[in-house]
């Protein structure tokens, strides 16, 4: 037999072959996609207990991938070096057949020593990265096999720290051997690290795997409780009964007596037992709770991932219960020592009282059946809760209580507070409707109702609704009552009036409030007061008055932890900076307060952070970016019942249509907008659609509707106060006005004038840096009609930096001279020069690489990697399209050199110190010259020209603007 190729007839050639996909699989698409988004990372490891589906997981992800997997499943007898790089080798050699020959013959004639291991696996690597051109995976599975074999960890982690930079390497097992270079790559984001928390099933993939895996269609009543049950467990879902009870999953749950729990010592029974109660196991809790000094040491034992294997999984603090083992744990209890599991309950509570945890003592008050001091003690923490963003955790608290004990007038009316800000001001609204039926309900509770009952109105759209209920509360007012109460009542009264547009009315209300709060020191409604204060100085242009507020209340929200409402005020001042030209500045605001939002479920919050990302995003030209963040904004103001919001996303679709050429789709969503503005009575929602409207039809060349819609809707933005967008509409009307002709210079005129005004007031021009760059001429002729404009000039110099964001790329500097010089010709036939010297397609191995050169070229700021695929791949099943995107990345740093590109997350451009020259960025430069040598610049701008712009059809998709 041929020495070189002896490792071809490893004895289990099985385990060097991806395992077949089951015929009837769950197809875990965010997984699957969180695969292909880190396939540019160095490895991905998946660490994880038996049952999670990492096999099946890795199965999917190698038979869907558009790249060389390469698979080899560990197992006991992997026990040597040498054993272990000849499954290596035989596992790359099922996907690339010829490569490793010096490898082979070295495992064939060699000793085996350590030293001689680690020069066969320098051997290995050196002939993987020079032999395989391509970027491709492997997958190591089930090392938890190898675990404590020191040979074959010690390669192991030599293979990590010298894998080839076209490899991913996707290590996977129970448990992990101790690689040293393996937690440095993940803190450095250099890995990604999947955990059983991770695989864990969601709600949604609990229910596809019940219904369409295992075809057990009855089972969706009972959804929820198999999942919560579960934990998302995967395994558990195959054993338990369909009702999604732990009594009635008799196979389940034997299976964790008989082959967990009584396998252990009486004494380790109890702790686990008893510590079941606990939701977070700490040496500290599980001290205090027993009564013992040594849970420390027990705790250490029991989560050792090579000693009783128990479902414990570790966090920040300490350690906690599988949610399955531990219902497990807790009926068992129950079952077997109920006044032990009372006891154990009544002195949790206690522990946590006096810790200050007062939803765990709430939870063991009524475990231990101490219904009455619960619903007492809720009622006590429930007005905190709502000020600190603890909403979500008061509904849960509150469900545990018998129905009874829930209809207490203070836990009902924070509960409908509490619905407000979770975006259900219908149900909020007919809860405090119910308090104001109750003819006994106390003068103060009543009030407090009627201010819930206003900002239920005004958050559904009735906002003259809401204004007369809020104006019964003020007429209701007793100096004798509690100045907490005069607050709320005269927050809500200036909060309807500035729904309304009487912004100035709305003002003395609102600070009368923060006034009172502040004297109170109520420092979470003092900082809510900021906010709305801040956000009527936004609409009226006072953007140093706004600012000042909002700084105000992100250092309450800060100091107070409450992540979900200061989420509201980064959202605000996301809108200052937007105002003041701040795009990149405001963009990140608009990111963190969307994120925090979200992650708090508020969803209102969340919703307008997306439609003002769109509007950066759409100013800035990313009509596609644009268009996604106003579309999950508009799903998202929906799912809250959030009209305002909702009629903001359908105007801003509108525009993004409008600019993309669709008039006819912009067209029907401003009349849509326009629609529900008219029955909400906002003037500012129907001046929004009103110029939606007129803009779109100035585009359709309709210069006469378009000039009486926007003139109605200069009015109304007039009326309500909102200056930046009346300053927006007025440019939409002078362009109508021009455009109809017909004696309409004067209107024109006008209206420019008044946007002369409107700057010179407000001091800001943000708002209209898009509009000027794509109409220059409408600047010059506002310039004209108002010379002495210093908002004018502000605006023309702002003009000047937003257009070059968006304007063709100048020529990239050169660099050091360790880079090469590279020089691009798209002039008539593309290619490329590295050092003088013609990088040929084989180099480039890819087209798409090449092109990806060319598209970052003319691109030269930074591209995030979904604009990058939407240009080049926009055909591609996005399960495939991250592969060959990251593929490409490859081959073209392989064709050019390592350091041509950068990275900042998800976004790339190529180096700026980098020395990089194009034909056609020099044609533009010398035409631009020409202006003061006329001849001989246009001469050699002329030699230069020696065809179209990229004339290859492969290019036309993005290119075709530019060309």
């Amino acid at each position: 037999m041929d020495e070189e190729n002896a490792v071809a007839t490893v004895p289990f050639i099985t385990k060097v072959v991806p395992p077949r996909v089951p015929a009837r699989l769950l197809h875990r698409r965010r997984l699957l996609d969180l695969l292909h988004r880190c396939i540019d990372r160095r490895c991905t490891v998946l660490q994880a207990g038996p049952g999670y589906g990492k096999t099946t997981l890795l199965a999917d992800f190698a038979a869907e991938a558009d790249l060389p997997v390469c698979w080899y499943t560990l197992d006991e007898f992997d026990r040597d070096g040498a054993g272990f790089l000849t499954y290596l080798l035989a596992a790359v050699r099922q996907r690339f057949p010829t490569v490793g020959r010096r490898t082979a013959l070295a495992l064939a004639q060699t000793a085996r020593t350590s030293e001689d291991l680690r020069r066969i696996l320098g051997l290995l690597v050196t002939d993987l990265y020079q032999e395989i051109a391509e970027y491709y995976v492997l997958i190591l599975d089930d090392l938890h096999t190898v675990r404590d074999c020191p040979e074959v960890v010690e390669l192991l982690d030599l293979l990590l720290a010298r894998q080839p930079a076209n490899c991913h390497l996707v290590l996977a097992g129970r448990t992990l051997p101790r690689l040293r270079r393996l937690p440095a790559l993940v803190a450095g984001q250099e890995a990604l690290l999947l955990t059983s928390q991770d695989l864990a099933f969601t709600r949604a993939e609990t229910e596809a795997f019940l219904v369409e895996v295992l075809q057990q269609s009855d089972v969706r009543p009972h959804i929820d409780r198999l999942h919560a049950w579960s934990g998302g467990w995967p395994i558990a879902l195959l054993l338990a009964n369909r009702t999604g009870s732990p009594a009635d999953s008799p196979l389940l749950f034997d299976y964790l007596a008989g082959e967990v729990l009584e396998q252990l010592a009486a004494e380790v029974q109890a702790f686990l037992l008893a510590t079941s109660i606990l939701p977070e196991l700490t040496a500290a809790a599980c001290d205090a709770l027993l009564e013992r000094t040594d849970s420390g040491e027990q705790l250490r034992r029991l989560a050792d991932p090579g000693g009783l294997g128990l479902p414990l999984q570790t966090t920040d603090r300490g350690y906690r219960y599988h949610p399955l083992f531990r219902e497990f744990l807790q009926r068992r209890l129950q079952a077997t020592a109920p006044d032990w599991a009372r006891a154990l309950h009544r002195r949790a509570a206690a522990l946590a009282q006096h810790a200050g945890q007062a939803d765990q003592a709430l939870h063991h008050l009524i475990a231990a059946g101490e219904i009455q001091p619960a619903a007492a003690l809720l009622e006590q923490v429930g007005p905190e809760w709502l000020r600190t963003g603890r909403w979500r955790q008061f509904v849960t608290c509150l469900e545990q209580l018998p129905p009874a004990e829930r209809q207490r007038p203070g836990l009902q009316l924070v509960y409908a507070a509490v619905l407000l800000r979770l975006g259900q001001p219908e149900r909020a609204g007919q809860l405090v409707q119910c308090l104001l039926d109750q003819p006994e309900a106390e003068p103060a509770l009543r009030l407090r109702a009627l201010a819930v009952a206003s900002a239920a109105a005004r958050l559904s759209g009735q906002y003259e609704v809401a204004r007369t209920l809020a104006e019964r509360a003020v007429a209701a007012l007793d100096p004798a009552l509690p100045a907490s109460v005069q607050a709320e009542i005269y927050k809500a009264h200036g909060l309807a009036l500035a729904r309304l547009g009487r912004l100035v009315e709305a003002v003395p209300p609102l600070e009368r409030a923060l006034q009172l709060f502040v004297d109170l020191g109520e420092t979470a409604e003092a900082a809510s007061l900021h906010d709305a204060l801040a956000a009527a100085a936004i609409q009226q242009g006072q953007i140093a008055t706004a600012r000042g507020h909002l700084e105000r209340a992100r250092a309450i929200w800060q100091t107070l932890g409450n992540v979900a409402e200061l989420a509201q005020t980064l959202n605000n001042l996301g809108m200052v900076y937007y105002y003041q030209g701040e795009l990149e500045a405001a963009r990140e605001a608009f990111t963190m307060a969307r994120d925090q939002a979200r992650a708090a479920g508020y969803q209102r919050v969340a919703a307008c952070a997306d439609l003002s990302l769109g509007d950066v995003l759409r100013d800035l030209g990313g009509l596609e970016l644009a268009m996604a963040a106003y579309q999950q904004g508009l799903e998202t103001a929906r799912q809250a019942d959030e009209a305002a919001l909702v009629g903001y996303a359908l105007c801003a679709l509108a525009h993004v249509f409008r600019l993309k050429g669709d008039l006819d789709r912009a067209e029907t969503l401003a009349r849509q907008a326009l629609a529900q503005a008219q029955t909400t009575g906002s003037l500012f929602e129907q001046g929004l659609a009103e110029m939606a409207l007129g803009a779109t039809l100035l585009a359709a060349r309709r210069p006469g509707p378009a000039v009486a819609v926007l003139s109605a809707a200069v009015e109304h933005l007039r009326t309500y106060g909102a200056l930046p967008e009346l300053s927006q509409a007025l440019l939409f009307l002078a362009q109508a006005s021009q455009l109809r002709g017909k004696g309409e210079g004067r209107a024109a005129r006008q209206a420019l004038r008044e946007v002369a005004d409107l700057l010179d007031r407000l001091g800001i021009c943000g708002h209209l840096l898009a509009l000027v760059v794509q109409n220059p001429l409408l600047l010059k002729r506002a310039q004209a009609v108002a010379p002495q404009s210093r908002g004018l000039r502000e605006l023309a110099e702002r003009a000047k930096t937003f257009r070059a964001l968006t304007a063709p790329p100048a020529i990239i500097r050169p660099g050091p001279a360790r880079w090469p010089r590279i020089e691009a010709f798209t002039l008539g036939y593309a290619r490329v020069l590295r050092d003088g010297v013609e990088v040929t397609e084989s180099q480039w191995k890819r087209s798409k690489s090449k092109e990806l050169f060319f598209y970052l070229l003319w691109h030269r700021q930074w591209q995030s990697e979904e604009a990058i695929i939407t240009a080049l791949w926009p055909d591609v099943d996005p399960e495939r399209v991250h592969s060959r995107f990251h593929s490409s990345l490859y081959q073209l740093r392989r064709a050019l050199y390592d350091d041509c590109l950068i990275r900042d997350g998800s976004f790339y451009r190529l180096n700026p110190e980098g020395e990089f020259w194009c034909d056609a960025v020099e044609f533009l430069r010398l035409c631009e010259g020409a202006r003061t040598d006329r001849e001989s610049t246009y001469e050699r701008a002329l030699a230069l020209y020696q065809g179209e712009y990229l004339p290859d059809a492969r290019y036309e998709a993005w290119a075709i603007a530019e060309r």
